[in-house]
């Protein structure tokens, strides 16, 4: 199993190890359990620094939140930049949950320059738009609602 290792407001990403390896401590597993970590902060208390310490700690991967604004995001910076840090680095990412051209355009981009920029959207993001509440619309769960009830 691998769970997420949650970054705490005004917590460190040491300090958000350290809790997921107390939790392991006091309930063992049956099972083979590693973490990704989920960097909420690196601002205030998560440092880069920091994160370079992980991969030693035993965690390969992690999770910056680019996308929940005002909630566990990061940042709000497109897609574009991780994407040019880790070819820099040569280090792999996966974008997930991508929602909009903004983000898709980076993606294309590093695609067309021969670079590795594996992406994924959610199946909602394909169906939903503004017009699925209205009744007129064919997305709509209540398409056709409207001219059956007069």
């Amino acid at each position: 199993m691998i769970d997420f290792c949650l970054q705490q407001p005004s917590r460190t990403l040491p300090d958000a190890l350290a809790t997921w390896h107390e939790k392991i401590k006091r309930t063992p597993p049956v099972i083979d359990v590693g973490f990704r970590l989920a960097v909420t902060d690196l601002t205030r208390r998560g440092r880069l620094e920091d994160l370079a310490t992980v991969p030693r700690r035993g965690v390969t991967s992690y999770r910056l939140f680019m996308a929940y604004e005002g909630s566990i995001m990061v940042d709000d910076e497109t897609t574009s930049r991780p994407i040019q840090l880790t070819h820099v680095a040569g280090a792999p990412r996966y974008v997930v949950h991508v929602t909009c051209k903004d983000a898709i355009d980076p993606i294309a981009r590093a695609r067309a320059a021969s670079r590795k920029a594996p992406g994924e959207t959610c199946t909602q993001y394909l169906l939903v738009d503004e017009g699925c509440g209205e009744a007129t619309s064919p997305r709509s769960p209540m398409a056709g609602q409207a001219s059956r009830s007069g």
